[in-house]
């Protein structure tokens, strides 16, 4: 997993952090150890030089005291026979001369143990150098000289006698390997003198002398200080070697050190890990993994498991266990919701559609039926929604009691159910279960002090009779249920295959204004006394899939769909334009627009007229509205206010199809009109029934006595074109005028317009 190894490359990390740092400071004391190394060789080499100096000073010493011995002994004694051995049996001496004072040796004394005459002549070469350095300076030295190989310490002391001077002895010794292994036994040191040593920079200065310090391999430390000549010759020093104690323990308990820091930070890390792992990543390992794996929806489904360690991370487990809960809680109540009603909790669409979906696959005959409430919506305008929720929980609980292994309902939609029977036994089963549905649901439903009396209208389609899918098996159900609420309602309807036919003649009426499938016919009305068209009636066709359907096949639809309005003021706004059209061509035409007790309700229906006058341009006189008895009677008082709103207008206002329906001579008088129009049933037999035509004379008498206008319709003959002469009824409209014609075959009509016989 990630979080180990970040876990790991964090103890990584620290562990390389913590070693750098140690090399890091280890680098800082290290530099201190080395000062102190060198500090320290530099204290023993100035011991050894301090060491060496007292040591060849006892020369000088002894040559101080020989000077004066010789001195006196020169006097009294001849120098031959002097015995420098015995004199010098304490102190060791290499070489002696005494020389007189122009340089001139008197008396010479070798070692005995210096034979080799290469030796020998090193000792000659010093003594010339020292010759040369007492011609120049003072005559009493003490020092080193050199030679190209060898380094020498001499000491000078003049001769005198009554302060006279009279020669100079010289002593000499060889600084070799003999004398520094003897300085070395004395000190336990390693000190070596060396012509063979260069170096860039000095460490430090000792009375004006330079101290190189050298670190050489084997953790040893190099000292050397240059040893000053009395003849310059600055190539010799003194060396010495030492064992950088400090630095080689120190180094030695370092690398310890820090093989034991990597071994504890590998511990500590190892440890740290075994508890993490043990503690956390096993335990966040086992969470991802569940996590990972589950399964809410599996049967077997468990739990992630929690032990009784309590710390964060059962904390954690007991969080995704409540998590997991609340998600399968949530996820039960999604899918229930899914397919139950949340309202009814009855089945919802989806469900009973796969139910049905089932049934089908499985070929098993099943009915289904479609029940709807009988004007609920009224209910809910009235109570308010939530009251009509009420009704529907209280429904959908009796509605329940009647489901059995093989009847199921659910909720459509709204106030929609649907209710599927299957292995029915015969059409009869289907209807008897219809009726006992209609029964239990007739009876009164009681909510917060109101008593509901609710009907249901219900739709039954059969499969497979009636279609082998959901879509139109419920279709169907749906149009057979709108026939039972067509009957009345409270009833129930089975699905006949001509009910197909007006549904989807309502389906396609719902949209045939915005895809401009009406049009309007105008039939002529003539005017016996001048001879001429006078006018016109518009009415409307429907105009689909290349066939005109005529009103009565859609308008009694339209106004129990709902849309006669929109109907009704379209034909209006185009039969005045269309007037208007002609009017403009030369024609004195006044177009007559039959008009609905729906458009007269609608609010300012004078203002909407004026409003299409105004936008047409047609003058109020030439449109004549027209309105029939029965749509007068219900509502009087309001529909006079109505047609004396319009009349003030100017508009004419003619009474349709009088002398059918109640025919009440009362409304005559009462209603704002211009004109009666006699119905087409009274003029079917006026040539002879001997009871129509008085009816009709009457009627035309009256219409005149009132200063009326008459026009009388379905004039068919000349028989009825003479009756209604005769009876001095001045316009007429039929068939033997003509039929409805469309606006094309009007003008034309006009136009080529030839008096009938009479």
């Amino acid at each position: 997993m990630k979080l180990s190894k970040s876990i790991s490359k964090s103890f990584l990390i620290t562990m390389i952090f913590s070693i750098i740092l140690y090399l890091i400071l280890s680098l800082f004391l290290f530099k201190s150890f080395l000062t102190g190394e060198k500090n320290r060789a530099k204290s023993i080499l100035i011991n050894i030089d301090n060491f060496v100096l007292e040591n060849t000073s006892d020369l000088s010493t002894k040559n101080s005291t020989l000077s004066k011995y010789l001195s006196l002994y020169m006097n009294t004694r001849d120098l031959k026979e002097f015995n420098a051995q015995s004199f010098f049996s304490n102190t060791q001496i290499d070489y002696m001369l005494v020389i007189d004072k122009n340089y001139n040796k008197i008396y010479q004394y070798n070692n005995p143990l210096l034979t080799n005459d290469n030796v020998l002549n090193d000792f000659d070469s010093a003594f010339d150098i020292t010759k040369n350095l007492l011609i120049k300076n003072n005559p009493k030295l003490n020092g080193f000289v050199g030679t190209n190989d060898n380094l020498y310490f001499t000491s000078v002391e003049p001769l005198l006698s009554n302060n006279n001077l009279n020669g100079y002895i010289i002593l000499i010794n060889k600084f070799d390997k003999n004398l520094i292994n003897k300085f070395n036994n004395i000190l336990g040191k390693n000190i070596s003198i060396t012509n063979n040593y260069s170096s860039s920079t000095p460490y430090t200065y000792i009375n004006g002398r330079e101290l190189y310090i050298d670190i050489i391999p084997n953790n040893r430390t190099l000292t050397s200080l240059k040893i000053n000549t009395l003849n310059n010759n600055s190539k010799f020093f003194i060396q010495n070697k030492e064992l950088r104690v400090v630095y080689s323990s120190t180094k030695n308990n370092m690398i310890l050190f820090l093989l034991f820091l990597i071994l504890t930070c590998m511990l500590i890390i190892f440890l740290c890990y075994f508890i993490l792992n043990k503690k956390i990543i096993s335990r966040i390992k086992s969470i991802n993994t569940f996590i990972n794996n589950v399964n809410l929806k599996d049967s077997n489904f468990t739990y992630l498991p929690i032990d009784n360690s309590k710390d964060e991370i059962s904390l954690l487990c007991e969080d995704i266990n409540r998590m997991l809960r609340l998600i399968v809680d949530s996820q039960n109540y999604m899918e229930r919701l899914a397919r139950f009603d949340s309202l009814t909790d009855l089945p919802n669409r989806q469900n009973i559609f796969s139910n049905i979906d089932m049934l089908i696959k499985n070929n098993i005959p099943f009915a289904v039926f479609f029940i709807d409430i009988d004007n609920f919506k009224i209910l809910n305008d009235t109570l308010g929604h939530n009251k009509g929720d009420d009704v529907l929980s209280e429904l959908a609980i009796i509605l329940k009691t009647i489901v059995t292994d093989d009847i199921s309902i659910g909720r459509h939609g709204g106030d929609e159910f649907i209710l599927i029977y299957k292995n029915y036994e015969s059409i009869k089963n289907i209807e008897i279960l219809a009726n006992n549905i209609l029964n239990l649901l007739s009876k009164n439903i009681c909510i917060d002090k109101h008593s509901f009396n609710i009907t249901f209208s219900i739709g039954a389609s059969i499969y497979p009779n009636n279609g082998n899918d959901v879509s139109t098996l419920i279709m169907n159900s749906d149009i057979a249920m709108y026939a039972s609420k067509h009957n009345g309602g409270n009833c129930y309807t089975l699905f006949k295959e001509d009910m197909l036919d007006d549904f989807l003649l309502e389906k396609n009426l719902l949209v045939a204004l915005d895809k401009n499938e009406f049009i309007l016919y105008f039939q002529p009305i003539f005017n016996i006394n001048s001879s001429k068209i006078i006018g016109a009636e518009a009415l409307i066709r429907w105009q689909k899939d290349g066939e005109i359907l005529p009103p009565f096949r859609f308008l009694p639809l339209a106004k129990r769909i709902g849309i006669i309005l929109e109907i009704d003021n379209w034909v209006l706004k185009t039969a005045c334009e269309k007037c208007k059209e002609w009017i403009d061509d030369g024609l004195d035409i006044c177009i007559s627009v039959n008009t609905s007790y729906a458009q007269l309700k609608q609010p300012n229906f004078h203002k909407l007229i004026s409003d299409i006058l105004e936008e047409t341009g047609l003058p109020a006189n030439n449109l004549k509205i027209e309105i029939t008895e029965d749509e007068t009677i219900d509502n009087m008082n309001y529909i006079i206010n109505v047609l004396n709103k319009i009349k003030d207008l100017g508009v004419k206002i003619a009474l349709d199809d009088f002398g059918t329906g109640y025919s009440s001579f009362n409304y005559i008088s009462k209603l704002p009109i211009d004109t009666i129009k006699l119905d087409r049933s009274l003029l079917v037999t006026i040539d002879k029934d001997k009871k129509s035509f008085p009816i009709v004379k009457t009627i035309v008498n009256l219409a005149h006595d009132l200063n009326l206008d008459i026009t009388s319709e379905g004039i068919e003959t000349k028989e009825h074109l003479n009756v209604m002469k005769n009876l001095h009824c001045e316009n007429i409209q039929g068939y033997y005028i003509s039929k409805p014609l469309s606006k094309d075959e009007f003008i034309d009509f006009v136009h080529s317009f030839k008096i009938p016989k009479l």
